[in-house]
């Protein structure tokens, strides 16, 4: 197990959460996944590797452990190092 997520019922329910968040908040940067091609990234939800388009679209959700964060991509969320995590600005 990773140093900060016990269990599924852990995860579920820190999704959950952070899925309210993000719906009720205005004022969240625009951020992008960077490089391009795709990339392949841990889905802590099917703990399964997932494929996304590097340059598209995420929204930061929240840190996983101090080198990553997890993020929504097309529905899924995803861990991803925090260095591929680009902060374009808001809209």
């Amino acid at each position: 197990m990773s140093a900060g997520i016990e269990s599924d019922d852990e995860i579920q329910g820190i999704v959950d959460q952070l899925l309210l968040i993000s719906a009720s908040e205005d004022n969240v940067p625009q951020c992008i996944l960077s490089g391009s091609g795709y990339g392949w990234f841990w889905c802590p939800q099917t703990k399964q590797m997932t494929a996304a388009l590097r340059g598209s679209e995420i929204i930061l959700l929240s840190e996983y452990d101090h080198e990553k964060s997890l993020v929504m991509f097309q529905g899924s969320i995803l861990v991803v190092d925090n260095d591929e995590v680009i902060e374009v600005g808001y809209n």
